[in-house]
């Protein structure tokens, strides 16, 4: 098991009902419903993340021409 740090939050009151209901409904404390939002979030995080990166991915590729032909490319008058 992972080390766990104690910490104190506050709650509004639709926040606090939200998350015992949460835990009562999964039949674990209050402790381990918010950890698991938490961890749930942090993976949605990474994989938005991830996803944002690969949109980008290829952006510079060029399926008409190769880095080898990037003289011809430069050089040569195609007008």
């Amino acid at each position: 098991m992972s080390k766990k740090y104690r910490t104190q939050i506050l709650l509004e009151e639709k926040q606090y009902r939200y998350l015992k209901n949460c835990a009562e409904r999964q039949g674990i404390s209050l402790s381990e419903a918010l950890r698991r939002i938490v961890e749930s979030q942090a993976a949605y995080d990474a994989e938005t993340i991830n996803d944002g990166l690969s949109k980008i991915k290829g952006i510079g590729e060029d399926t008409q021409v190769s880095g080898q032909e990037h003289d011809n490319v430069l050089y040569t008058n195609n007008e």
